[in-house]
């Protein structure tokens, strides 16, 4: 039989990226037990409730329900994850976005709202321009006009781009909106930002009006604001915090937490609690729906090793070098400080299996149809 090296790319591919701690797969995916923060344990666990008031065991039930909560029965929930490093937070995230395609993917049969996906990241914003500007107006100029740019040019529908187009025009004269429009898309972002920064209206109320607007249109938005601890002092994260805060009071005061917004922010644990917890009227506001993320344990790292030997199994079974190779995969030694950390270990054990999986396998004498299946 040929050889197929496209194939054996594939798996050289999916190994790398797990040695770099890059991406989401749904294969890997495990259940993270999460505890009540009302009943605390002595050793450090990971924590969080549902906005629901229905009990979760694990991390998996907590997301499904924040989209149930917000999406299914059009409700706002604002939440705070907190993540020690290595404890998987941008792995929860890409799960979150996992379950959000399979969302919209039955909304297309069963006429429920389609989810806009936002992902937003902080370290873009200490690299945008005018950073003289206070934090707050910064970062809503930053929400606002992503999520503008993301509706104009992802494909949702014609319907979208023609909703986002028309709301641009109530705000802007004719010809700052053919600007905007006739551009290239990272012209789009340059000219649209330097407009909204020369508007004298409340760019968080802006940025509610226009998610207002786009919901109406039966959409709903999960916008995720990763790396908070992008902000480097103090009184910037202090800022960060009460402009959040500052968005969910509007939320409440114009909607009543009634419209269909799933926000997450995270950041490291320790840059967040520090600030955090000193500010009362911010745990006041946030804490209650606070997820905090501890480093993953060695039976949680074992869980995916077991995965990514099963994975392996299906694809190489039956290879005459086959038994050389399983066994030389189940003699990997991880120490022990690996263990203390997912990214840690997912570079050290998947070393290991890069190489061992190369070595052996450069030519094949069957199908990969079991692992493209997967």
């Amino acid at each position: 039989m040929p050889e197929d090296a496209g194939k054996k790319q594939e798996i050289s591919n999916f190994l790398q990226r797990f040695k770099e701690g890059l991406g989401f797969d749904p294969d890997l995916w495990i259940d993270r037990l999460i505890e009540s923060p009302d009943n605390p344990s002595e050793i450090p666990q990971n924590f969080g409730q549902s906005a629901t008031g229905i009990t979760v065991s694990n991390l998996s039930e907590l997301i499904q329900q924040d989209i149930d909560h917000c999406f299914g029965n059009g409700h706002f929930l604002c939440r705070m994850i907190q993540a020690q490093p290595g404890a998987g937070k941008t792995a929860s995230l890409g799960y979150t976005r996992f379950l959000l395609e399979d969302w919209n993917f039955r909304s297309k049969n069963d006429e429920l709202r389609q989810v806009i996906r936002l992902g937003l990241n902080l370290n873009a914003l200490t690299n945008t321009p005018n950073k003289g500007e206070d934090l707050r107006v910064r970062l809503y100029l930053y929400f606002l006009s992503e999520s503008i740019i993301h509706t104009l040019c992802q494909v949702y529908s014609p319907n979208l781009r023609q909703c986002t187009e028309d709301w641009l025009s109530e705000l802007l004269t004719d010809d700052e909106v053919s600007k905007i429009t006739g551009a290239k898309e990272k012209a789009k972002k340059r000219i649209l930002r330097d407009i909204l920064t020369n508007l004298n209206d409340d760019l968080s109320l802006l940025f509610l009006n226009f998610l207002a607007s786009v919901v109406n249109n039966n959409y709903a938005f999960f916008i995720s604001l990763d790396e908070m601890d992008a902000l480097t002092n103090e009184k910037e994260i202090r800022k960060a915090f009460y402009a959040i805060r500052h968005f969910l009071n509007l939320v409440f005061e114009h909607y009543q937490n009634r419209i269909p917004l799933l926000f997450y922010f995270s950041g490291l644990d320790d840059e967040l609690g520090e600030v955090f917890m000193r500010e009362e009227a911010l745990k006041s506001r946030l804490l209650k729906y606070a997820l905090r993320l501890v480093r993953f344990k060695a039976d949680e790292c074992e869980k995916i090793k077991a995965s990514v030997e099963t994975l392996l199994e299906e694809a190489y079974s039956g290879y005459k070098d086959f038994d050389a190779f399983w066994q030389e995969l189940k003699n990997i030694e991880i120490p022990k400080k690996s263990y203390h950390s997912l990214r840690t270990f997912c570079a050290t054990y998947g070393q290991n299996v890069l190489e061992i999986h190369n070595r052996y396998f450069k030519h094949h004498d069957k199908d990969f149809n079991v692992f493209e299946s997967k």
